[in-house]
């Protein structure tokens, strides 16, 4: 059985029993300032608390890093949660069911496949596991290397013999297929039709996924006896190597605590980290970070230590992946391993106190940046100084803090020798060469009005999107021209187009709205004005009065100046219609 389609009543019967602060207040503390409640934000490093929670509104918004939603949505970004999973778990809190129904053939026969894959890799785990008990030579290569037998448990350690079948055998035994060995991507087939082990002669790593289940393995090689040093289950319906991080499944919980996560190289070096204490460590399938990893740890984190090998190798990936991560708005930071090193040697051969010293001196992605990049030119010569402005432009211009930017500036100015505000001029033109979009998703109209007159139309606003009662009498009445912001507008837009769907509560709003218009619309849901009283009869008539005594003088100065234009023309009946329209806004603005 799976869950069925749930109707949008009760979607809506969930988010009605869901008490938003609650359910944010069991992740992040929060408290209380006026109508709304903060805190500091789960999902970007902040000192400040720019994170606001509205108990009216049932949404969340901040102002940081412009995540929000409803309570579905909060659940869906901290727990990493499809928005079924979401739903099902805020159901169950809430104490509601949810439909199920039978699964179609189709699905059926994928979800089967699934379970049968992973329960070959979990039985290839634990034979690899009694193998490694097996084999003096790979426990002697792991004593050598330290690894505890604390880790070897952890991490599942295990050794693929030098057999041709050894694993396949065992499968059989286990009842497994070999056509579904060959789909696991832990047995091959040669050209002959022959199935042999894809692994032999190496120690086995388990690559699991976010959830703990077993979708793969790494071979590494425990000698210098054959040409590749890792060996990797090809890709399959389980696992695709661009999405997996190397021991997440054990880190997310440490990364999200500490706000970050060292990226190293190897799964060794991972799993002496993970010895050591360094347990938010992980490792790209590789050395070279792919989109799908960086979009995946940012569900975790915003800040990255990069900690590769002190080799060619290591710093070539440093750079690269560095800029991957500055590109999604990490802070990156790279911790520069002693001469002929890897993060392994440092916890065995110099231990923890070496490798947290080695952390304290980490440098920042300019930082680094410019270390490289100076020592890759001849700064003495102008051809050399060009080349490094050059070079250094755009991921100058990448950083969005300007003080930091500005920093950076004056740094490299004082190395080249060079004036600093040529160099920033400068760098502003080649930045702007290489940049493909530097505006803001959604630019909003700013113009300079009156402030009461501003938060008056606000109120008037926020009391129609949630009454619809008052929304019809405004659209009736044709006023809502008096809107000039082009996030009010959009939204009354959306209210119209989904009239039939919308539930008159502000959680819902965003939710209708074009993805680019989200965070405008969260992001007026909690800037409400403190000291006007939502829902108060009294206030919008008097704010409503303040709109139409707006309209009306806009309409007189329009006429008076029209009569003025008019006064030298002979058309005495245009000037009568004109002037009676006058006599009858200055009579409706008496009325007021």
């Amino acid at each position: 059985m799976t869950r069925g389609l749930i109707p949008p009543e009760l979607v809506e019967e969930i988010k009605d029993r869901t008490d938003i602060v609650n359910l944010v207040e069991s992740y992040v503390p929060l408290t209380k300032k006026g109508r709304n409640f903060w805190g500091l934000c789960p999902f970007h490093l902040e000192d400040t608390p720019s994170f606001s929670v509205s108990p009216d509104k049932q949404i969340y918004y901040c102002f940081g890093c412009h995540k929000g939603g409803n309570a579905i949505n909060f659940l869906m970004e901290y727990e990493h949660l499809s928005f079924p999973e979401a739903l099902e778990k805020l159901a169950e809190r809430a104490g509601i069911a949810l439909p199920e129904k039978e699964m179609s053939p189709r699905e059926k026969q994928f979800y089967d496949e699934r379970r049968k894959l992973i329960a070959i890799n979990e039985s290839a785990m634990g034979y690899f596991c009694d193998m490694l008990s097996r084999s003096p030579m790979a426990l002697e290569y792991l004593d050598r290397r330290g690894i505890s037998p604390e880790m070897r448990e952890k991490f599942a350690l295990g050794y693929a013999t030098g057999s041709w079948d050894g694993l396949k055998l065992h499968l059989k035994k286990e009842g497994f297929s070999e056509p579904d060995m060959v789909k696991a991507g832990v047995i091959s087939r040669s050209e002959s039709g022959r199935f042999f082990d894809r692994f032999r002669n190496r120690l086995m790593f388990p690559i699991w996924n976010e959830k703990g289940k077993v979708i793969a393995f790494v071979g590494r090689i425990i000698d210098d006896s054959q040409s590749a040093k890792y060996v990797n289950t090809e890709e399959t319906i389980l696992y695709h190597k661009k999405n997996n991080l190397y021991a997440l499944n054990f880190a997310k919980g440490p990364i999200r605590d500490k706000e970050e996560t060292v990226l190293m190289e190897g799964n060794l070096d991972v799993v002496s980290a993970h010895q050591f204490g360094v347990t938010n460590a992980v490792a790209p399938q590789g050395t070279a970070l792919t989109e799908e990893q960086v979009k995946t740890l940012k569900r975790y984190c915003s800040r990255v230590y990069l900690a590769y090998d002190s080799d060619n190798a290591g710093k070539k990936a440093t750079l690269k992946n560095m800029d991957l991560l500055i590109k999604h708005g990490f802070r990156v930071y790279v911790m520069e391993m002693p001469e002929g090193m890897d993060p392994d040697d440092v916890f065995h051969k110099l231990g923890l106190e070496a490798w947290n010293q080695q952390k304290e001196k980490s440098l920042s992605y300019m930082e680094y940046k410019i270390k490289v990049v100076f020592s890759s030119h001849n700064k003495d010569t102008a051809e050399g100084k060009a080349d490094i402005v050059t070079e250094l432009g755009p991921s100058l211009f990448a950083l969005k803090d300007p003080v930091e930017r500005s920093e950076y500036i004056r740094r490299i100015a004082e190395g080249l020798d060079i004036d600093e505000k040529l160099l920033h001029i400068d760098m502003q033109r080649k930045a702007s060469q290489n940049r493909t979009d530097w505006g803001r998703d959604v630019i909003l109209e700013t113009k300079k009005r009156n402030k009461g007159l501003e938060l008056a139309k606000e109120y008037v606003l926020r009391t129609a999107i949630e009454n619809s009662d008052v929304f019809d009498e405004v659209e009736a009445a044709n006023h809502w021209n008096f809107l000039t912001n082009a996030i009010h507008r959009a939204i009354i837009d959306i209210i119209r187009d989904h009239r039939q769907d919308y539930s008159w509560h502000f959680r819902d709003l965003a939710d209708l709205a074009p993805e680019e218009l989200k965070n405008g619309i969260l992001s007026f849901g909690l800037q409400e004005n403190e000291t006007m009283t939502p829902n108060d009869a009294t206030l919008f008539k008097d704010c409503w009065k303040q709109i139409r005594k707006e309209e009306l003088n806009e309409q007189l100065k329009n006429l008076t100046q029209a009569i003025k234009n008019l006064a030298n023309q002979e058309n005495q009946e245009k000037m009568e219609g004109l002037l009676r329209k006058f006599d009858k806004i200055q009579q409706e603005l008496r009325k007021i």
